[in-house]
């Protein structure tokens, strides 16, 4: 297979992408709400405890 070279945006597209089919078939299937949330900065003087509040 030949290697992709993507851009950090197309990666984070690709990415909710796929976040976003897996939470419609889990709603399909489950008759359940899903809710995803990312952070999009990598932050290491905040603890992830505080931020993911």
């Amino acid at each position: 297979m030949p290697r992709v070279a993507y851009s950090l945006e197309e990666k984070q597209r690709l990415r909710l992408e796929k976040v976003a089919a897996l939470c419609g078939a889990i709603q399909k299937v489950s008759s359940r709400q899903t809710r995803a949330v990312f952070c999009d900065f990598p932050c290491t003087d905040i603890p992830p405890a505080l931020y993911k509040k």
